[in-house]
């Protein structure tokens, strides 16, 4: 598949709804509380954060990024889908959520949290050719696009993995690609 396709198919997530909420069985009580987290869900469950937790640390592998902003992107993943996604949307995630559990344990026997880093990695493999092959969000084009988004906002994200410059420059608008080398600028300036 070429990338101009790749990209329109992940336009269609974001498109169709950047935050899709969380299955029934994701939602959660106000008492329950998310194991190992400092912070109280308000709206995933142990199980949900969890599942974000072992995706993002997946998705970001990098030892150099900091334990702490890694942790910080299931929290700010609940909040958004507690306080900013509409209901449709989150019926479409439930039901997405549903389906990504069902086929994880199907797949590997086990469910998605119980299941090898390999198992992981493989089942993640096809839930992303699934996702290019038919242009549908999923519950993992949906995370994946959240993880990286709260990530890129983070500041180990800006001022490390993306080119910074937080000195306002001369603005260009529509460049291409190849004229910046491939390179994601965050910030306003960037020579060219």
């Amino acid at each position: 598949m070429d990338r101009r396709t790749a990209l329109k198919k992940t336009s269609l997530l974001i498109g169709a709804g950047i935050t899709v909420t969380i299955s029934s069985s994701i939602l959660q009580s106000c008492a329950d509380k998310a194991d190992k987290y400092d912070w109280q869900p308000q709206y995933l469950t142990s199980e949900g954060v969890s599942t974000v937790d072992q995706i993002a640390h997946i998705l970001i592998p990098d030892e150099e990024v900091p334990e702490a902003t890694k942790k910080l992107i299931p929290k700010y993943i609940d909040t958004i889908l507690a306080e900013y996604t509409p209901k449709e949307q989150q019926t479409a995630f439930e039901t997405a959520f549903e389906e990504f559990n069902s086929l994880s344990a199907s797949t590997t026997g086990k469910g998605f949290l119980k299941s090898s880093v390999e198992e992981k990695l493989s089942f993640l493999k096809n839930e992303e050719k699934r996702f290019l092959e038919n242009g549908q969000p999923t519950y993992f084009g949906t995370v994946k696009q959240l993880v990286y988004e709260v990530f890129f906002k983070t500041e180990v994200g800006v001022t490390q993995y993306l080119i910074f410059n937080p000195l306002p420059g001369k603005y260009h608008g529509c460049v291409p690609l190849s004229e910046v080398n491939g390179i994601i600028y965050s910030g306003f300036n960037f020579s060219l």
